[in-house]
């Protein structure tokens, strides 16, 4: 960020993502960390942990990020021009969004520039992208096409003279833990006990 630039700003969210498989298992007998890169931004950037959320879904999880209000379903509809990316567009942002959206009102309603989505929150392979530019089915798993589409708007797409607002939104840490197939074999042996699975679960 140079002198008097607006901060860009990164928002990952990942459904269901228990907050005992953040960081390092030390406490399960592992030194691993699932998610050694979420770690990493955590310790360079902001690590916000005072949050609660009764329902870990993309919809609910975004929803107060987005709106400056608790979820309720029953609410009336907000204004759509009330939402976040929109008051940051007010203010000069370019705003983009990758990964899994269960909202009713599309993207670009909601204030994003551009956009990749997966057409069904519940694939983890080779699932559809629908984006501001096209629809198409891919190869691979979800975590990692999410990441790859942020990476090349990142890259190769986004305005340069503008800062950013984009919000990731992952559905890989839910059931039913379908690793990228690279991974399958990872962890076989490793902090499998039941006496741990159910301090997961709880």
């Amino acid at each position: 960020m140079g002198q008097g630039k607006s901060p860009d700003i990164l928002v990952c969210l990942s459904e269901n993502h228990s907050t005992l498989c953040f960081g390092s298992l030390t406490s399960f007998g592992s030194s691993d960390d699932p998610s050694s890169n979420l770690s990493t931004l955590a310790k360079t950037g902001l690590s916000f942990t005072n949050a609660f959320c009764s329902n870990a879904g993309a919809a609910r999880t975004a929803f107060p990020i987005l709106t400056g209000r608790p979820f309720d379903p029953a609410a009336p509809m907000w204004s759509e021009k009330n939402l976040l990316p929109w008051k940051l567009k007010q203010i000069g942002y370019e705003t983009a969004l990758f990964g899994s959206w269960n909202w009713t009102i599309s993207p670009k309603k909601a204030g994003f520039d551009h956009w990749g989505i997966l057409s069904d929150s519940s694939q983890f392979y080779n699932p559809t992208i629908l984006s501001d530019r096209s629809s198409r089915k891919t190869e691979g798993h979800a975590t990692d096409l999410i990441t790859d589409l942020f990476l090349d708007w990142f890259r190769n797409h986004r305005q340069r003279n503008k800062p950013f607002f984009v919000l990731l939104s992952y559905n890989g840490a839910q059931r039913p833990w379908i690793p990228p197939i690279r991974f399958l074999n990872e962890y076989n042996e490793d902090w499998r006990s039941e006496e741990h699975t159910s301090e997961l679960q709880s």
